[in-house]
């Protein structure tokens, strides 16, 4: 088993593209998942 990285979800196919149009509070957000403890 590979170890789990945080951004190992971007080696996955895209499957649907969600559009985020304001990239700041996209980028905002994820900040603050960043900091959630894994499920």
């Amino acid at each position: 088993m590979k170890k789990w990285k945080t951004n190992s979800w971007k080696n996955y196919p895209v499957k649907h593209i969600p559009e985020y149009p304001d990239k700041k509070e996209l980028d905002m957000v994820l900040g603050k998942l960043k900091n959630f403890p894994p499920l």
